[in-house]
């Protein structure tokens, strides 16, 4: 009787042990193949990520180093232009631009008497220079005589620049609208201390100009300091200050002999004031394209972290 207990015990515990065995393997089967299930949804996760993942580290290099958007020329321009106010100045004018081998830019007062203005356009008739309009006291009546002494250009066979020069504290924004209104193309200011260029929103290019009207003796290294870390600068010289006796013959032709031998080193490019308003709309158009592609890429890597969001998720860990 003691003998079929202790077998009877024996079963049963052989029994649980097998029944034991069997679970724990079959939890080992369980658990393996759900590591694996798990293991292929997290490949499968990873695979569908792995090109936007990509596209996104890809995209956030390149901006990282995408440089600042420049509105540096490759070689700075100057343009020289002279206010004049009599009909000796076109002599005076010629012989220079002759002899330091640049396209003078005329700069006309349209404060100045009509009849006057016509005379001197007269007297520059067929050296197909360039000119600016400017005025010493801007008005409305500026704008309104403007487009008659504009109309006298391509008469004369000169080259209307469509670019206006601004006196100090005239470049109001509702002064550049009135340009804008006459159908200029442009502005420079005398801000030759900070100087800028560029291009408009509303599409007008834009300079600076060191307008010179006393003499003074600059060295090489100042007048690189003043002009060639410029990109885009017009110098002019007022012709009034020379009748004045503030500014001399002599002072003018210093600054131009400053400057002829860093333009024969290609420190900067004699330029007219076309090629660089023709150059400031091309940088515009670069500009306008440069940030487009950078909030297109902007717009990118915000699209591809929802992406990335969703899909990791969507991936909750069960294998279900």
């Amino acid at each position: 009787m003691f003998g079929d207990k202790e077998r009877v015990r024996n079963i049963i515990c052989i029994v649980l042990a097998g029944v034991t065995a069997v679970a724990i393997g079959i939890f080992a089967f369980l658990s393996a193949q759900a590591e694996r299930d798990y293991s292929t949804a997290l490949k499968s996760v990873a695979e569908e990520a792995q090109p936007y993942e990509e596209e996104l580290h890809a995209l956030q290099k390149e901006l990282k180093e995408t440089e600042a958007f420049s509105w540096s020329s490759d070689t700075a321009k100057i343009m020289i232009g002279y206010s004049i106010e009599l009909g000796v100045d076109i002599e005076f004018v010629s012989t220079q631009a002759e002899e330091y081998g640049f396209e003078p830019v005329l700069i006309l007062d349209c404060c100045q008497d009509f009849d006057t203005l016509a005379y001197l356009l007269y007297m520059a008739s067929g050296t197909n220079w360039e000119v600016m309009l400017t005025a010493s006291d801007f008005s409305d009546q500026v704008m309104e005589d403007a487009p008659e002494l504009r109309a006298y250009l391509e008469r004369y066979e000169l080259q209307d620049t469509g670019v206006f020069l601004f006196m100090d504290g005239d470049d109001s924004e509702e002064n550049i609208q009135c340009l804008m209104d006459n159908d200029f193309i442009g502005y420079a200011t005398l801000n030759a201390e900070s100087p800028s260029s560029g291009y408009t929103e509303d599409g007008l290019v834009y300079f600076d100009c060191a307008y010179v009207q006393t003499g003074s003796e600059l060295s090489a290294d100042e007048m690189n300091a003043l002009f060639l870390d410029k990109s885009f600068l017009l110098i002019a010289f007022d012709m009034s200050s020379i009748h004045a006796g503030t500014l001399s013959s002599q002072n003018v032709t210093g600054i131009l002999d400053t400057l002829q031998p860093l333009a024969e080193e290609g420190e900067f490019l004699f330029s007219s004031v076309s090629d660089v308003a023709d150059e400031l709309v091309q940088l515009g158009a670069s500009q306008e394209d440069y940030d487009e592609t950078l909030l297109q890429k902007q717009e990118r890597i915000a699209e591809l972290k929802t992406l990335l969001e969703e899909i990791y998720n969507g991936f909750d860990g069960s294998t279900s």
